[in-house]
């Protein structure tokens, strides 16, 4: 695969592996990552291959993406929905076409309606959920108020 254009500056990014991106992390130091250097921004790819699993990303995107896949997540794993039926109701509540459905390619207003989308879906699954039904990876809430 060609390295991605960076969203931010323009520019080609570089390929490395996570080796070098989480150092800390020795799980992810045979994935492929690309790394736009003037912006600190980058994307995994899909385990086993070169494939973005999205768009590059600085730190605070990054993070809100983790957060939204999480809400989500929870659907289709609590057996809710199937993956693809959550996919498709989230391309439909967003107004956005299915194939543009996908939390990596998502900008931080997109997270931001994302996240909308699952706390109305959590009003609607789990009526009489309490606050602290689910806690997330960070020991908070996932659907705070």
């Amino acid at each position: 695969m060609t390295a991605p254009r960076c969203g931010y500056c323009g520019e080609l990014s570089r390929k490395t592996t996570g080796k070098e991106v989480y150092p800390h992390k020795p799980k992810l130091s045979e994935i492929i990552i690309y790394v736009c250097d003037p912006c600190h921004a980058s994307v995994g790819c899909h385990v086993g291959t070169d494939r973005a699993t999205g768009t590059l990303a600085k730190r605070s995107l990054k993070g809100k993406r983790i957060h939204t896949h999480r809400l989500f997540d929870y659907f289709w794993k609590q057996g809710y929905m199937s993956r693809k039926r959550a996919y498709e109701n989230l391309a439909f509540a967003m107004g956005i076409p299915f194939k543009f459905a996908h939390i990596g390619l998502f900008n931080e207003t997109q997270c931001d309606e994302a996240m909308r989308v699952c706390k109305k879906w959590r009003k609607k699954y789990e009526p009489t959920a309490t606050e602290d039904f689910s806690k997330n990876e960070g020991g908070g809430n996932l659907f705070p108020s």
